[in-house]
C-alpha cells in the first residue's frame, strides 16, 4: 500500500474520519478548511494512492517559544534574544483503521521537511509540538523531541538537528 500527503482541499473526503479523539475528529471534518482560508493553519492529509479519504493528518502554523522555556544546556546561540521563532505542530491524527503502521513518524517526518523548508524564507528555530496527551507525548520523546521547561506536554525539536 503507498501513501500521498497534500495540502487539504475540497476533493479530500474527511467526514468519515475517526481517530478516537473527538476534538481532532471535529477538527478535520469542521474546522479545516477554514483554519486554511483564515490562514491561521495548513493542513497536510495523508492519502492512499488510490483514494481521496483523509486516513491521517497534521497541521502547521508559526509560533515562538520563550527562551526561559528551553533548557538551559540547548540554548546555544539563542542566548541573545527572548523568544524565538518555531513551527507548530499543532495537531496530528490518523484514522483507528490505519494505526499501527507507522504512519505518525512518516507525518512527523514531512512536518519536519515542511517546517525546514519553511525556515529558509521565515526563520524557525524548532518544531514545537503540544501533546494532546502523555502517549503523544511519548511518541515524540522517542523521536527526539525535548519537553520545554514549563510544561512537559510542550515539545520541541531543534530545525538544526535534523
Amino acid at each position: 500500500m503507498t501513501f500521498r500527503i497534500e495540502k487539504l482541499n475540497e476533493r479530500h473526503e474527511r467526514k468519515k474520519f475517526k481517530c478516537g479523539k473527538h476534538v481532532l475528529d471535529h477538527y478535520i471534518r469542521k474546522i479545516a478548511p477554514t483554519a486554511m482560508s483564515a490562514g491561521t493553519a495548513v493542513v497536510y492529509v495523508l492519502l492512499e494512492d488510490d483514494s481521496n479519504r483523509a486516513i491521517a493528518y497534521y497541521t502547521l502554523t508559526s509560533a515562538v517559544i520563550l527562551l526561559d522555556e528551553i533548557p538551559e544546556g540547548s540554548r546555544g546561540e539563542l542566548g541573545k534574544y527572548r523568544q524565538v521563532g518555531a513551527t507548530l505542530l499543532g495537531r496530528l491524527a490518523i484514522d483507528k483503521e490505519y494505526k499501527g503502521r507507522k504512519l505518525g513518524a512518516t507525518l512527523v517526518s514531512d512536518a519536519c521537511r515542511n517546517a525546514l523548508a519553511g525556515a529558509s524564507i521565515v526563520a524557525a528555530h524548532a518544531l514545537l509540538v503540544e501533546a494532546i496527551d502523555d502517549a503523544a507525548a511519548a511518541f515524540y520523546e522517542h523521536l527526539g523531541f525535548v519537553p520545554l521547561l514549563d510544561d512537559p506536554s510542550r515539545l520541541y525539536l531543534p530545525l538544526a538537528s535534523l
